[in-house]
């Protein structure tokens, strides 16, 4: 590997570790900076003892990641108040599925008429196809794009492993069959074509295949499963190769083969040559959506292909390091995406241990494998399936509480099926969109090697033990990629620390591992200091935990289930913190919470009021939200900009709020406080003929930040 490649890699090790640090916990932007300033220093230091530069580059690379992600601000991901919430709102549709009937699709709210959804989240929408899409005889009734007036009721997300894995897409509720208007008309530009190509391939599909085989080809070919049937899904699942169905790096690296093979063929091994595979992995890239994994891989094969055109050497490792990155640093919410963790931890364990674990089966079936190609093939197949199963199986089994005990079997007995049916299916879908009878002839041989591929998992999914669940297994999870990852590394470890450690002074010896634990301790307590901002953590009953800028905390506790807030206040608060600066806690409900509190911290006020519903409540000050305070008030956001307005519908002005000063007073509703988070802005909003507590309590609530003031301005009016 070259020296600038490497230290390349090694820098985006280091701002991936900062990008996710920065995400999971809350970083000081000055924290980042530090550990830019300690990178700098400590290559200052290594440069003068001569040593290699990694660790500084790594370090300040982590600085740089923090920052970044200092500066980022994720959606808001508010609980629906009730099970159902009767919603009416505009949404830009994504890329919508045909499930059965029906349309499966998420929409990006961009206004409606209740605290939530709010503005820019997600909703998961279930619906008959729009009548003015189907007047106008479009194919799909809904695009990726159009504008959708939606009516209806907007569901809770499902208990169990479909809402976890909704909610980590940043969904926050489920519209089933909700009145739709097609408001403005989206699939326009080359992303439009794109699509309508895509759903043409599709009907293509279905009128060359029966079913399941039509669903199956879908799923493999373009990425679409609302076609597959629920027991399909869910064999494939059960014998753990549901990889298989999305579109994925072993979909994008088997067209980057083929079409690689074929140009070698056509036109030899030039290096301008690259550009037909190059253009080819994109190109279905496109078709299928354009999902992380598929970026991912597209990413990766671009380098490899770019590589071998400038005769320069391929470093699977190091390529994955800088993708993820360069992904990650463009949108740190990849992060938090399964799909993207997957693909990422599947394909570091394929470059990864994929080699060794090659060396090690050959060492032991060498004898055997002369005069045997097929055996030698199987031999390399089984070691990176297995490298890959070893870096995604244990994640997957974490997010989705199953086990596959069989997924290497099922993908090892599959994956010679593949090439050939994804091959036939997108011949029969091509030849079929020209001329319908070539896909009909086509269709017949596609349909046996779907129905090949089918068997395997067909007959592992129907075997009960296949897939045992699994709970509360996150620290074995991240124990196994500790000891994977020791393992890995061990060689080199092995040799570079004696030599290293062993010809240092005695004394180096002893204070070396001494001096190294005080620094990552005085590093977590400096991690630990809150923000130079304030934090909100709120629950569902209504409880919530806010923290100042210096500290100033204030809780609001309603229910007798101390835990949550309790572990909020720890997570917020730096762990030698154990003052309060304000509990407010209702008379007649929630003083179980409140006083184990008490108990555990140093409270310097308490507020009781009369009931849970005089605690305020938070609404996100976002654009199109449509908030209703409470006897017959309305909060209507107008506009979105770093000096917010509002109107107060049907009712007179009671706070103007300059930051979290107070401004103005009068009587009625009382809007207590509003402050920025990341990007976004919150307030508490709590209900008219509730307000005795609202008095400054001795300027505890004076928490916001100077150089982040907000001037908020609030007039009366009727819509």
């Amino acid at each position: 590997m070259q020296t600038g490649a490497w230290a390349l890699a090694w820098g985006a090790v280091g701002w991936t570790a900062g990008l996710i640090l920065g995400r999971t916990a809350t970083v000081p932007r000055a924290s980042g900076l530090l550990v830019v300033l300690a990178g700098i220093a400590l290559g200052l230091l290594l440069t003068l003892v001569r040593r290699p530069l990694v660790p500084a580059l790594v370090l300040g690379a982590a600085g740089l990641g923090l920052l970044r992600m200092s500066f980022h601000a994720s959606p808001l991901h508010t609980p629906l108040p009730a099970p159902v919430v009767p919603v009416d709102m505009v949404v830009r549709a994504g890329p919508a599925e045909q499930v059965g009937g029906l349309w499966r699709l998420t929409g990006r709210v961009e206004a409606s008429t209740g605290e939530v959804p709010g503005w820019g989240q997600q909703v998961l929408v279930y619906l008959q196809a729009p009548p003015e899409g189907v007047k106008e005889g479009r194919w799909p009734p809904v695009q990726r794009g159009d504008r959708l007036y939606l009516s209806g009721r907007l569901e809770r997300l499902p208990e169990g492993e479909v809402g976890r894995a909704l909610t980590r897409q940043g969904i926050v509720g489920v519209l089933r069959l909700p009145k739709a208007y097609l408001v403005e008309a989206g699939g326009k530009g080359l992303l439009g074509a794109v699509e309508r190509f895509r759903w043409r391939l599709a009907l293509t599909l279905r009128r060359a295949l029966p079913q399941p085989e039509a669903g199956l080809g879908q799923a493999l070919l373009l990425g679409l499963r609302g076609d597959m049937l629920p027991e399909e899904l869910e064999a494939f699942r059960q014998a753990g190769t549901a990889h298989l169905l999305a579109v994925s790096g072993l979909h994008v690296a088997l067209v980057l083969g083929i079409l690689d093979a074929l140009t070698a063929v056509a036109l030899g091994r030039r290096p301008w040559a690259v550009v037909v595979p190059l253009v080819g992995i994109w190109g279905y890239g496109l078709l299928t959506g354009l999902g992380a994994p598929v970026v991912r891989a597209g990413i990766m094969g671009s380098m490899a292909l770019a590589s071998r055109a400038l005769g320069r050497p391929w470093a699977p490792l190091s390529a994955l390091s800088i993708t993820v990155g360069v992904m990650a640093g463009l949108s740190p919410d990849l992060l938090g995406q399964v799909a993207f963790q997957l693909s990422v931890a599947g394909m570091a364990g394929l470059v990864a241990l994929g080699p060794r674990l090659n060396a090690l089966l050959r060492r032991l079936t060498g004898r055997w494998e002369k005069g045997r190609p097929w055996l030698s093939a199987l031999v390399g197949s089984t070691a990176y399936s297995l490298g890959a199963s070893l870096g995604a199986v244990p994640l997957s089994a974490l997010t989705f509480e199953r086990l596959p005990l069989l997924g290497v079997v099922g993908t090892l007995v599959s994956l010679p099926l593949l090439t050939p049916a994804l091959v036939l299916t997108g011949a029969t879908a091509l030849l079929g969109t020209v001329w319908e009878p070539a896909g009909w002839a086509g269709g017949w041989i596609a349909w046996v090697s779907l129905a090949c591929l089918r068997l395997p998992s067909a007959w592992l999914g129907g075997m009960e033990w296949a897939a045992p669940r699994l709970q509360g297994i996150g620290p074995w999870v991240w124990g196994f990629y500790g000891f994977l990852a020791l393992a890995w590394g061990w060689p080199f470890l092995r040799e570079t620390l004696p030599q290293w450690i062993g010809g240092r002074p005695l004394a180096f010896q002893w204070a070396f591992p001494l001096l190294a634990g005080a620094t990552a301790l005085a590093w977590a307590s400096a991690l630990q200091v809150p923000p130079p901002r304030l934090t909100l953590e709120a629950f569902p009953n209504g409880s919530w935990v806010l923290v100042g800028p210096k500290g100033q905390t204030v809780v609001a506790t309603v229910g007798s289930d101390p835990r949550p807030v309790l572990k909020a206040v720890g997570r917020a608060l730096p762990f030698w913190e154990r003052r309060v600066a304000l509990l407010l806690v209702p008379t007649s409900y929630g003083l179980t919470a409140g006083q184990e509190v008490l108990r555990r911290y140093r409270v310097e006020k308490v507020v009781a009021v009369s009931s849970a519903e005089s605690i305020p409540r938070f609404v996100p000050l976002q654009k199109g939200v449509w908030a209703e305070l409470g006897g017959g008030l309305w909060l209507a956001v107008e506009e979105e900009t770093p000096r917010p307005s509002f109107r107060i519908l049907w009712g007179r002005v009671v706070w103007a709020v300059q930051g979290a000063s107070w401004a103005q007073r009068d009587e009625g509703v009382s809007l207590a406080l509003a402050w920025e988070r990341g990007a976004q802005s919150m307030v508490p909003v709590a209900r008219a003929g509730d307000q005795e507590w609202v008095a400054p309590p001795g300027g505890a609530l004076q928490v916001t930040a100077d150089q982040e003031r907000m001037w908020v301005r609030v007039q009366a009016g009727v819509p």
